[in-house]
Parts: C-alpha cells; structure tokens; sequence
C-alpha cells in the first residue's frame, strides 16, 4: 500500500477550486487531469471524506490547479493549505485555538487521520518557536508549500502575530528521514484569536 489521503483533504481543494475560481473552474482543472485521478475527480459528489485514496490524486490535482487557475503562480499552494486550515476546522466544529501549543498537539493527533502513513512531530524550542517534523510520508515540494500555508493560518487563527514558517529538510528534495519546518511566531496569551 502506497502513501494515502483522507477524502476531505481532496474536498477542500475543490472547495477551494469553487470559492476562489467560480463554479465553472472545475471543469477546467479536469481537463489537466489524466489517468485515475482524472476519473476519481471527474464527478466530485462521489469523493467521500471519510475514504482513502492515492495521495498520487492530491499531488495531481494540486499541480493542476496551479496550472490551469493560478498560471502556474507557486503561491497559489499556500493559498491551498490555508484555505484547507479553515476548510477541515469547519468539518470539525472547532473555529480556532486560544493557546497555539494545544492547536499543535491537536495537529499531532489529528495528522495521521488524514495522511497514511504519516507521524506529525512538534519539537518545542521556547514559548515562540519550534521545529515541526512530518514523518514516515511521501510528499511533493508543492504539498510542502501547502503544509506552510496550512501552519501559517492556523497559528494566526490562535492569535499569533509575525508567524514565520520556514521548510529546512524535505524528502522531496534531498535525503532525509523526515520533512522539517522551523516555526517562529509571536503570541500573546490576552489577544482573542481570529475566527473565520
């Protein structure tokens, strides 16, 4: 069994497709589409969020989008990752986390839910800074660029300010065991966080 994704991380990218882009953005984006990902994602009412599929669906489709909606504009993955932050928040009922320490062990937990195999690690440096670990995944530089996206907006809806999300290590670009991403953030503990 090959690397897999959770159906609501595949939903999110086509709700972000349709939020940004409009109705008509999906069928365009198919059209970049070739092979099995193209017949799973040709009818999107049939993508169920809780079932598995081949993570080599996402890594498509998010390249595809890129192409066909952002003219190949990279930024546009961040923009993917932050908008699927808010996306799977909603899913699950929790708008936001008064305290970015518990949205991090929330992500631990939550992390292997989404992707399998995988392992989300948070090494706590001081109060405003960390090293995040993805383990045991295959990835895409570009889902990388999502990963920060999603880590990014997910501190600021704590309430954290100057949030600074740096990749160090990937496995899509060099060997190494792991993914990694320094984090720098300021928070204050009296802010109210931002609701979406």
């Amino acid at each position: 069994m090959g690397q897999q994704v959770k159906g609501m991380v595949l939903k999110s990218r086509l709700d972000f497709l349709e939020h940004v882009y409009g109705t008509d953005a999906h069928a365009k984006v198919v059209t970049y589409l070739t092979g099995r990902t193209k017949e799973a994602l040709s009818k999107p009412q049939f993508i169920k969020a809780s079932s598995w599929y081949d993570f080599q669906v996402q890594a498509e489709l998010d390249k595809a989008i890129c192409k066909a909606m952002a003219g190949g504009d990279a930024a546009v993955y961040r923009q993917m990752g932050a908008f699927s932050n808010q996306f799977q928040a909603a899913a699950a009922a929790v708008d936001h986390f008064e305290n970015p320490w518990k949205w991090f062990k929330f992500h631990v937990i939550a992390f292997p839910r989404f992707y399998n195999p995988g392992r989300l690690e948070v090494v706590k440096l001081n109060e405003g800074e960390c090293f995040m670990r993805f383990h045991d995944t295959k990835t895409t530089k570009e889902n990388c660029e999502t990963n920060i996206g999603f880590t990014k907006k997910g501190l600021e809806m704590c309430g954290c300010t100057d949030v600074d999300v740096v990749e160090t290590k990937c496995t899509a670009k060099e060997l190494t065991k792991f993914c990694e991403f320094h984090i720098t953030f300021k928070w204050d503990p009296s802010s109210k966080p931002k609701l979406f």
